[in-house]
């Protein structure tokens, strides 16, 4: 199962702003809010969506340029091969979601042939009693 999220990347906040090379005061005024709102913001508090969308329009960048996207895939597997033996969540970026799926696929053949070894094996056996 796939689950989306999004998270406020404070990190990119905060390098636009020194990028910028406004201080603190240009910085309230171009864009509309309070010095706290800003201090808060660049020390990731919880801030109004009001906040982020002046916050990007004021340096020109799309609102999600601000936000890391992180899909969350549950993967269940069985088997000694399974990089995921037992039931878990794994958290990958969205560019790593393809891999994920590649991965499970891998995991399913894996399965698969494990199935079929021990199919085998258990026709040997019952050759190896004919004899």
């Amino acid at each position: 199962m796939l689950q989306n999220t999004k998270q406020l990347n404070i990190r990119k906040i905060n390098q636009v702003f020194e990028e910028s090379k406004y201080s603190k005061r240009e910085v309230v005024a171009r864009c509309g809010f309070t010095r706290p709102t800003l201090d808060g913001l660049l020390r990731g508090s919880d801030v109004k969506i009001s906040t982020l969308i002046a916050w990007a329009e004021c340096f020109n960048r799309p609102i999600g340029f601000f936000f890391d996207e992180e899909t969350k895939i549950d993967m269940h597997s069985e088997g000694d091969y399974s990089p995921v033996a037992n039931e878990s969540t794994v958290s990958v970026s969205v560019g790593d979601a393809l891999l994920a799926e590649r991965v499970k696929m891998l995991e399913s053949l894996l399965a698969e042939k494990d199935e079929r070894i021990k199919d085998l094996k258990d026709r040997i056996d019952d050759l190896k009693q004919q004899i």
